[in-house]
C-alpha cells in the first residue's frame, strides 16, 4: 500500500520537474514568444493540491509511548547508577 503511493508520488514529481524545465527552457528562449504565450503557461503550471490521505496504524499512541518512555529511562538509570547505603561507605562515623 506505502509503496504504490511511494511510486504514485514519484510520478507526479517527475511530472512536476519535466513541466518546471519546459517552462525553464520557453523562458530562456525567446522573452517575446514566452510572454506570448503566458495565459498557457500559468495554465500548465499549475498544481492541485489534494488533501493527504491518512494511512490507518501509522498513528501511535502518544499517551502509551511516553509512558514507556519514562520507565525505559528509569530502568536504565538503575543499571547505570549504583546505590550505596550511606552507612556502607568510607569514613562512617559510628
Amino acid at each position: 500500500m506505502m509503496k504504490n503511493k511511494i511510486k504514485k508520488m514519484n510520478r507526479k514529481i517527475s511530472s512536476l520537474s519535466v513541466s518546471i524545465r519546459a517552462i525553464e527552457e520557453m523562458r530562456n528562449d525567446d522573452a517575446i514568444t514566452f510572454l506570448k504565450n503566458y495565459k498557457s503557461t500559468v495554465e500548465r503550471a499549475q498544481c492541485t493540491l489534494q488533501d493527504p490521505e491518512g494511512v490507518s496504524g501509522a498513528l501511535i499512541n502518544v499517551a502509551k509511548h511516553l509512558g514507556n518512555l519514562k520507565f525505559r529511562v528509569w530502568e536504565k538509570m538503575q543499571e547505570i547508577v549504583q546505590y550505596k547505603r550511606p552507612d556502607q561507605g568510607h569514613g562512617v562515623a559510628n
